[in-house]
């Protein structure tokens, strides 16, 4: 049976950000939702997890993390050492620095650590660096009026909120089962109905993309 990383080799990939001891990232990004003003929770609705369609000693998870206010995607970043790339999911277009890649682990649990790592490093670099009056600051440098010390969970680069929170999906089209693809785009805010291209084919049409037969 064919599924993706199936005898497949995996990107190299930078040596794993060590986050302080005991920095659970569900936990992390939790305990942001949850402070006034926003007093938010996570919930198991805030993420949407999908398998490679592997047999169970080559299983691997991915996971998106869906902000509860605004509706915004985290697709699951480079978090600790339990993940993989695999190099069928990287073309040209992407290498030439659109993301398109997806990020895969072992586990259930890790994948969606690995989606919440994303989001709370991103929301962190907006909250502290995004808006400083100074474009010439090193924005590897705490704000002057910042006590905390950021901490920084992911090997990617934190960036600021699109303009559009369908631009991540959109770039990934390739790489996600056309019925996650849709699941998603439904949860994106002010969403139509469904994606033009986002129609679901039987499994059994003969030309069904290679996305939609990865379950």
């Amino acid at each position: 049976e064919q599924y993706l990383g199936a005898g497949s080799r995996s990107v190299a990939r930078e040596p794993p950000r060590v986050a302080p001891t005991g920095v659970i990232p569900k936990r992390l990004l939790n305990d942001w939702l949850v402070r006034a003003p926003r007093k938010m929770e996570m919930t198991s609705d805030c993420f949407v997890n999908w398998d490679n369609g592997g047999p169970s000693h080559d299983k691997y998870f991915t996971s998106v993390f869906v902000h509860p206010g605004t509706g915004e995607l985290f697709f699951a970043g480079q978090f600790g050492s339990d993940y993989t790339i695999f190099a069928e999911e990287q073309d040209d277009e992407a290498a030439a620095g659109e993301e398109q890649a997806l990020v895969w682990y072992k586990s259930k649990k890790n994948a969606e650590h690995g989606a919440a790592a994303r989001a709370y490093d991103c929301i962190m670099y907006r909250e502290r660096f995004a808006s400083r009056p100074n474009d010439d600051e090193d924005p590897d440098e705490p704000m002057a009026n910042q006590e905390e010390e950021v901490v920084r969970l992911g090997n990617d680069d934190p960036y600021p909120a699109p303009d559009h929170f369908s631009r991540g999906l959109e770039a990934r089209r390739g790489v996600i089962p056309t019925d996650i693809f849709a699941q998603l785009w439904k949860r994106l805010p002010q969403a139509p109905a469904s994606h033009p291209q986002a129609d679901i084919v039987p499994d059994d049409h003969p030309e069904v993309a290679w996305s939609n037969r990865r379950r």
